[in-house]
């Protein structure tokens, strides 16, 4: 045991003498981190890509129609049903984006900025 405790204090002694050293290089290192971090893009992006299968969703909705509508005209409908009110209303609410929301008002900027 004695062995052990003096082989810690020579240790410890040891490391206390070039303490300046190891400043000096924790210095350098963070210094140079900090200059990698400043010269890193404040870039944030997303994206998303939707499959929408408009056969079987707009089938209830299009049941009255005589004449099928073409691929175009299904996309703009699901479009319209994505960027619908009530629909971005119940996105912002679960995403907890109304939090800071006071009134109506509030609510209604938050969902046009969510469009």
């Amino acid at each position: 045991m004695d062995e052990l405790l003096t082989e810690i204090i020579s240790q410890a002694r040891s490391a206390w003498r070039f303490r300046w050293y190891g400043v000096a290089v924790a210095w350098g290192v963070a210094l140079l981190g900090w200059g990698v971090v400043a010269y890193l893009p404040d870039i944030y992006e997303g994206s998303t890509r939707i499959y929408v299968d408009t056969s079987s969703v707009l089938k209830p909705l299009l049941n009255k129609q005589i004449v099928a509508s073409d691929i175009e005209t299904r996309l703009l409908y699901v479009r319209q049903a994505l960027l619908g009110k009530e629909y971005l209303e119940r996105v912002a609410n679960e995403n907890g984006l109304f939090a800071g929301a006071k009134d109506a008002i509030d609510r209604e900027t938050v969902t046009e900025k969510l469009r």
